[in-house]
């Protein structure tokens, strides 16, 4: 993350708008490296601590952590396509998607909780709340829905249990009104292209879509998400008024591969108008905020933390 975060807080504040895509500004672009960006004090964007609420959630993000990490549950199915996901049934408001470490992807559960942390740094409502929590084989196999029994071995298979046949997992909030929405396509990125250069016009009603893809598209930038455009992973509210940013399992790769550096950085490079409020929040990140979030230390209890290089 630290090549990703030196490059790009002077790109962003060359192509700063407001959050209602207004404002453009017309300086040039740039990706000179800014080695040590200004510090922030405590009130600043990153380190806000006012509640945020999930977008199109009633709840704030804090309640709905707290039934993610302690909510019993009824059941679990298998949904996933190219990775080992369950839609978690909690005895709760919400349900829960839960992706336990699994062989193919060891990292991928802290990815999952490391992005939603920075998210939430970032000030960001739509990326969906994620912790840890562990389960155990028993309990697989108890609660996976009878349409499924078939396949217990192979999902058994696919996930890295410990000696005591115990796993841990990231368990995110389980969005209802998931829509596709297909940005990679020729209709769909000539459209965002428009919008996001200079001077480009947005209708009224998707200016706040408008503004989720710049932010979606420097947030992967940051966490070095090269997996975005791979099919499924960009869905929409039913509105089609907001971007909900999720899947983030293939992230903080360290090192990241070169060719992948520079698949992440096209797609940031076709934008020139970004939030200033997200602008503002990556400029006021600070490292300790990072190390508070990410610290082995301090969140071994969990079982999540992020290495150094990650």
């Amino acid at each position: 993350m630290r090549r990703q975060a030196r490059c790009i807080v002077p790109f962003l504040c060359c192509f700063a708008l407001s959050n209602a895509c207004g404002d453009l500004s017309k300086a040039t672009l740039t990706v000179q490296a800014q080695e040590n960006p200004p510090a922030q004090g405590a009130d600043s964007a990153a380190s806000t601590k006012s509640p945020l609420t999930f977008v199109g959630s009633a709840l704030d993000q804090e309640a709905l952590l707290k039934h993610l990490r302690e909510a019993k549950f009824r059941s679990l199915e298998s949904v996933g396509t190219t990775s080992t996901v369950f839609r978690m049934g909690l005895i709760a408001p919400i349900d829960a998607a839960y992706k336990p470490m699994a062989k193919a992807r060891m990292r991928g559960y802290r990815a999952e909780v490391a992005a939603y942390r920075l998210a939430r740094l970032l000030g960001m409502d739509n990326v969906p709340p994620a912790t840890i929590r562990g389960i155990n084989k028993e309990q697989l196999s108890r609660s996976l829905v009878s349409k499924q029994f078939r396949q217990l071995d192979e999902l058994v298979g696919r996930i890295k249990w410990n000696k005591i046949n115990w796993t841990r997992g990231a368990v995110i909030y389980w969005i209802k009104d998931l829509q596709k929405l297909e940005l990679e396509t020729p209709n769909w990125t000539k459209r965002w292209h428009v919008w996001l250069k200079p001077g480009g016009a947005i209708p009224g009603d998707q200016r706040k879509l408008a503004a989720d893809i710049s932010s979606m598209l420097a947030f992967d930038y940051l966490i070095g998400n090269w997996d975005r455009f791979s099919g499924g992973n960009i869905a929409r509210n039913a509105e089609a008024t907001r971007l909900y940013v999720r899947d983030h399992d293939a992230a903080f790769a360290a090192p990241l591969p070169e060719r992948l550096h520079t698949r992440v950085f096209d797609q940031l490079r076709r934008v020139q108008r970004f939030s200033k409020r997200f602008v503002a929040a990556i400029k006021a990140l600070r490292a300790e905020d990072l190390h508070h979030a990410f610290d082995r230390g301090r969140n071994m209890e969990e079982g999540f933390w992020l290495a150094e290089n990650e």
